[in-house]
């Protein structure tokens, strides 16, 4: 099944895509299976990794590295507590972290990062997702895989990236 959409989805985008699925001892005689699906492509000379582990870890890590023509701002992603989205009338899922008034108005206003704040106010998804500096310029989303659709994310993340690539190729920004 899982297999499936991420072979459908590097089709989508002429990538490439990898699993392994394998049985990985854990300690006292007991083994777990543990699952990698690994998916790579290109954008607009921007190159995108997405690699998902499930079994053990279960953790999910979209990460794009930008052409060194960009000259993009930084910025965070982040969940709201779900504590705190019980307790404030708001209920906002996702707060975007910015020093850019521009980069803040232009993620809040695109449709992927709605998607994703409605994934996050009706699933357990917490991303972490970040455009910083490290050896080079990259955007990177990080969460775990503990909830029930856990495979929603990876195209809206996928199109949110692509839809700042653009921003930031326009020079807008």
């Amino acid at each position: 099944m899982y297999s499936d959409f991420f072979s459908n989805l590097a089709h989508s985008e002429n990538g490439e895509f990898y699993t392994r699925d394998e049985i990985v001892p854990v300690g006292r005689g007991v083994r777990s299976p543990q699952v990698l699906y690994k998916i790579t492509f290109s954008y607009r000379q921007n190159q995108f990794s997405i690699v998902m582990h499930y079994g053990i870890s279960n953790t999910g890590h979209i990460k794009c590295q930008l052409d060194k023509n960009l000259r993009p701002k930084g910025f965070k992603i982040n969940a709201t507590f779900p504590l705190f989205r019980f307790l404030s009338s708001k209920n906002k899922g996702l707060k975007i972290i910015s020093s850019n008034a521009s980069i803040d108005k232009m993620i809040s206003q695109n449709k992927y990062f709605h998607i994703l704040n409605e994934i996050a106010l009706k699933e357990n998804f917490n991303p972490s997702i970040i455009c910083e500096f490290e050896n080079g310029w990259n955007l990177e989303a990080k969460y775990h895989l503990e909830f029930l659709n856990w495979t929603s994310p990876i195209k809206p993340i996928i199109e949110l990236f692509k839809f700042i690539i653009d921003e930031y190729d326009k020079k807008l920004l």
